[in-house]
Parts: structure tokens; sequence; C-alpha cells
């Protein structure tokens, strides 16, 4: 089964507005990353909520077998070295 929309299906696309970050010289902080990180992921989860409410419809789900979107509780991502 694909992930993908089947052919001639309809699609609603919702713009929502712009989210601005101040841009931050280096050396950039790990706090300073998680919290615009979190407030990125903010933004957006408000923007797909209010998406939902507009058009009356809901986000497909779940994801296919053997596909995996990690969501961390506080929203930013530790990676491994």
């Amino acid at each position: 089964m694909s992930s993908l929309p089947r052919r001639r299906a309809r699609l609603d696309l919702v713009l929502g507005r712009p989210m601005s970050v101040v841009p931050t010289g280096w050396p950039r902080t790990r706090e300073h990353v998680g919290e615009t990180s979190r407030r990125l992921r903010a933004h957006l989860v408000a923007h797909i909520e209010d998406s939902v409410r507009r058009t009356g419809l809901s986000l497909p789900g779940p994801l296919p077998a053997g596909e995996h979107e990690p969501d961390p509780g506080d929203g930013v991502t530790e990676r491994s070295a």
C-alpha cells in the first residue's frame, strides 16, 4: 500500500501564516536551537489543527507498515554521532 494519494484524488492545500525566526550568529547554543525547534513544532501543530478545523478533513493515518516517524515529547530530536 502506498502513502501517496490515488491518481486524480482531490487534494486540499491550506496555507498558514509564516513564522519568523530571528537569525542568530555562531555559535548557536543547544538551548537556543532547542527553543527554536519547539516554537516551530508548536507553530506547525497549530497550523495542522487549524487546517483540520477549516477543511473538516482529518489527516490520513496511520503510516504504512515499515514507515516510522518519531514524535519526541519535547519537540527536539536528538541525533547520536
